[in-house]
């Protein structure tokens, strides 16, 4: 699998084969491809609308949506059972000085709409996740995360 200025393409034993953008997108990116040959990756619209997380399947892209505010949101992983993790970024909350946009790491359960993973771990941890980079097939999720002190960590939830 590969993702560029000029399309997504997926080898096959050497044979590249260009992935189709669905109708109202202008450019579809990759993030990850599990064993079944399923694709996380994210959509942008020709009505310039924030990216859409998304994953391909048997031909065919699912939109899985946006977490609300983002301007992306865009698979990182994806498993055997089609859950796809990911990160929707947000936009400059401030230049002077400067503070970047927030991150919220997200969850979409076999084709399912996103799910703030903070929304779905214990409170009161001390930490908020903000990149969701991997998942395996046992459903362990791997994460950037800040603590109170804004310290990044990597974390492993498992459900």
């Amino acid at each position: 699998m590969t993702s560029g200025a000029t399309g997504c393409f997926l080898d096959t034993d050497g044979k590249l084969t260009k992935l189709p953008a669905p109708a109202g997108s202008n450019t579809i990116s990759a993030g990850a491809i599990n064993d079944k040959g399923e694709i996380a990756g994210s959509l942008s619209f020709s009505s310039g609308a924030p990216s859409h997380a998304a994953s391909y399947s048997n031909g065919i892209w699912t939109d899985l949506g946006a977490i609300a505010g983002a301007l992306s949101t865009s698979g990182a992983g994806i498993i055997i059972a089609g859950e796809v993790v990911g990160a929707a970024i947000f936009p400059i909350s401030q230049y002077h000085p400067f503070k970047p946009g927030k991150h919220v790491a997200f969850v979409s359960l076999s084709g399912s709409a996103v799910a703030d993973l903070n929304t779905l771990i214990s409170a009161g941890t001390g930490f908020t996740i903000t990149d969701a980079v991997g998942i395996n097939d046992s459903g362990q999720i791997l994460c950037n995360a800040t603590n109170s002190n804004g310290e990044e960590h990597a974390v492993l939830l498992t459900p």
